[in-house]
């Protein structure tokens, strides 16, 4: 499943604990900030239990004081840990917040992420745990508040697509190349999608203009000479899979081997 984590890291920044230390004084100690550590170095479970000790040892009635920096980090540990049904919980609390910020419009930008910030990573954490169907409302929403939020329409057409709702998807992906025509990768995704749909014709089109524009992609020739054996165009999937077997780089060995199988029944 392709799931992009990018709008999260680029919003991590924003709840920092040591960059906004002023909002945690009295609640933080070095100790704490250790924690933290774990979760930047990649030690999630370790860092997940710890942070899920500090949330339990809280009291009910201090829980609105507990900051968000704590249920971010708190979260996406428990993301990582693949405690989605945690991560969740995490995130729907901070949507709350962050919504009743936006109605008393008290919201101190510096310190906090946006509703709309939060509500993408809700659908993505969604979708990670597989519940696609409550990812769908949210990233549908997300899109409402920002247009120009390629990765919504992204994931949207990856549902769409493993539902074989090719309309939608389509649809979907022509969107993210519309909201961010400066990303290479999308237009082979556009014409993986439309080759799924079995619009040979149309994949084919769409595939060559993006390995024109991206000519170091080495799965656009891939995917290219199949759809153009579809078509019965012998002599362009061989110029496409010789152009994949230059190109692969090591990590698509089995991908290379089958295509060579594939060059020797195209013959001379």
């Amino acid at each position: 499943m392709g799931c992009s984590w990018q709008p999260v890291r680029a919003a991590r920044d924003s709840l920092d604990p040591v960059a906004h230390y002023d909002i945690a004084l009295g609640y933080w100690t070095e100790r704490r900030f250790a924690d933290f550590e774990h979760f930047w170095d990649g030690r999630y479970q370790e860092a997940f239990s710890r942070f899920d000790r500090v949330l339990g040892s809280v009291n009910l009635k201090r829980w609105d004081d507990v900051p968000d920096v704590l249920f971010w980090y708190h979260g996406l540990a428990a993301a990582h840990s693949l405690r989605y049904d945690v991560a969740v919980r995490d995130f729907r609390l901070l949507l709350d917040r962050s919504l009743a910020r936006e109605r008393a419009d008290t919201i101190i930008r510096s310190h906090h992420l946006e509703a709309n910030e939060i509500r993408y990573v809700l659908a993505t954490l969604y979708r990670r745990g597989q519940r696609p169907d409550d990812a769908l409302p949210l990233y549908q929403e997300a899109l409402t508040h920002d247009l120009s939020l390629y990765m919504a329409h992204t994931q949207l057409a990856e549902i769409y697509e493993e539902r074989k709702q090719w309309i939608e998807a389509i649809a979907e992906r022509r969107r993210a190349i519309d909201a961010n025509p400066e990303d290479a990768s999308l237009p082979y995704d556009l014409g993986r999608t439309l080759a799924h749909s079995r619009d040979f014709p149309e994949a084919a089109q769409v595939l060559k203009d993006a390995m024109s524009a991206n000519p170091s992609n080495s799965r656009i020739p891939y995917t290219l000479g199949h759809v153009l054996l579809r078509l019965g165009d012998r002599e362009g999937a061989r110029a496409a899979f010789d152009r994949f077997v230059a190109s692969a780089p090591s990590r698509f060995a089995s991908q290379v081997s089958e295509v060579q199988r594939q060059l020797d029944g195209l013959g001379q």
